[in-house]
């Protein structure tokens, strides 16, 4: 197992060493709806990209009322000003109990989304963001449940 993790990060630094160097590798988004969240706010780093083709790491924190969440995912795109978005997520969350323990943190159970959208690159200012619209899904494995979600996003791009 780990000759095939050495093997898969060694491609994918070879990948990054070779791509296209005007593309911009880093992103700050902020997300209304999210990883089943009512607000999401993330940092993003473009590792690989070969044309029109971007494969990126992501990492953010988010909120349901009385929860929060930290999703970590992978993300393709494809295009260049109108991109297709497809990706993967999974996210440890905790609750807040109010009743009885006031204010103790309980642990849930990892959640897996998929990503599916489509985003629109725009240049106000000679700045880049990424406006997307998406749909979510939130799979519970423990549960044997899907939760449809969504969301819309705008990230800068530097």
């Amino acid at each position: 197992m780990k000759k095939h993790i050495i093997i898969f990060l060694a491609i994918i630094i070879s990948f990054s060493l070779s791509a296209n160097d005007n593309i911009k590798r880093h992103g700050i988004s902020a997300h209304l709806g999210g990883t089943i969240s009512l607000f999401e706010f993330g940092y993003q780093y473009n590792f690989l990209s070969l044309n029109n083709h971007q494969l990126s790491a992501n990492i953010g924190i988010n909120t349901a009322i009385l929860s929060f969440g930290i999703p970590v995912g992978l993300e393709y795109s494809y295009g260049k000003n109108n991109k297709f978005i497809l990706g993967i997520k999974a996210m440890p969350f905790w609750s807040i109990e109010l009743f009885p323990g006031e204010g103790r943190m309980k642990p849930s159970p990892i959640m897996y989304s998929l990503k599916l959208g489509y985003g629109r690159m725009i240049h106000p200012k000679g700045q880049d963001y990424l406006l997307s619209f998406y749909a979510s899904p939130v799979f519970d494995l423990d549960n044997k449940r899907m939760i449809p979600w969504g969301g819309i996003s705008i990230t800068h791009c530097f």
